[in-house]
């Protein structure tokens, strides 16, 4: 048995992810982790990967209620008993797609509280973020996305515990609540830590913006092509810019996506990302092709 260092959590629930594209990205980490394997822990509402060496833990009755269905569910990953705490983890939205060393970004964890993921505000983590929270009473505060959570479940399961506590309530419309990761970020203001744009992004906000010029300039940046070369993840959230659906195209295709930003399926908009979305397939082939949600 491989004696692991860290743990990889996914959630799934519902039709819109099949058994194939859970193994696509659990084979991915294999290959790019190779040296430094993790657990893999799946919350999920049913049976999926049995014999298949990911160990499959039921999501919570309360997280498995209609109204939680949208996002809220993720939340069962901070419950006391879901994961395991010896571990630290690292959660993936099932649209990610892994180009490289995941176990990097447990270094993130510089202590026990921490919680790393993307900044989703201008407002940036840390003293500003907190201070603001501090005093509006926390009508402000920095939010973050959770497509990419670094967290220890030892030390983190009372957002969970709050946000039971919290539901009934106020429901979906007070304190962070509206959410899963709004509530995280709610709930750990001042243990929040930014996910370096050399480790993950986001690909519409790492190469989609409103003016096509504005995308292919920030491309051929000297810093940002040296910043892309260490990504170890891109997270594909929404409905149009899907990796599985952009490696169809044709080269110089425009992608527009439901925000109104754009860019072209070429090297000249894309740089080396195009590439290694490519090479992402060539590895890990895609599922079987269906409709993109």
């Amino acid at each position: 048995m491989v004696n692991c260092s860290w743990q990889c959590v996914l959630v799934c629930w519902g039709n819109k992810y099949d058994t194939s594209d859970i193994m696509q990205i659990v084979n991915a980490i294999r290959l790019h982790s190779a040296h430094n394997p993790p657990r893999f822990v799946l919350i999920t509402d049913r049976d999926r990967l049995s014999g298949q060496g990911v160990e499959e833990v039921p999501i919570p009755s309360f997280f498995l209620q209609p109204e939680m269905l949208g996002s809220h569910a993720k939340l069962s990953m901070f419950e006391l008993g879901v994961v395991p705490t010896d571990l630290p983890a690292v959660y993936l939205d099932l649209d990610t797609m892994v180009i490289g060393d995941l176990s990097e970004l447990i270094k993130l964890l510089d202590h026990p509280r921490r919680i790393a993921m993307f900044q989703a505000t201008l407002m940036p983590f840390g003293r500003i973020g907190c201070l603001l929270h501090k005093l509006t009473n926390g009508r402000w505060y920095t939010r973050g996305n959770s497509s990419i959570v670094v967290y220890h479940p030892a030390h983190c399961h009372g957002i969970a515990e709050s946000f039971r506590k919290l539901y009934p309530m106020v429901g979906f419309s007070k304190k962070g609540t509206s959410s899963d990761e709004a509530f995280i970020a709610f709930q750990s203001q001042e243990n929040l830590r930014k996910i370096p744009e050399g480790m993950a992004v986001k690909f519409p906000r790492e190469v989609m913006l409103p003016w096509l010029w504005a995308s292919r300039l920030k491309t051929s940046l000297p810093w940002v092509k040296r910043r892309r070369e260490g990504l170890r993840a891109i997270t594909f959230p929404g409905h149009i810019a899907k990796a599985e659906r952009l490696v169809t195209l044709d080269d110089g295709q425009l992608v527009v996506d439901g925000h109104h930003r754009k860019t072209r399926w070429s090297v000249a908009y894309l740089g080396t990302l195009k590439q290694k979305i490519v090479d992402h397939y060539a590895n890990c082939p895609a599922p079987s092709q269906k409709e993109v949600h």
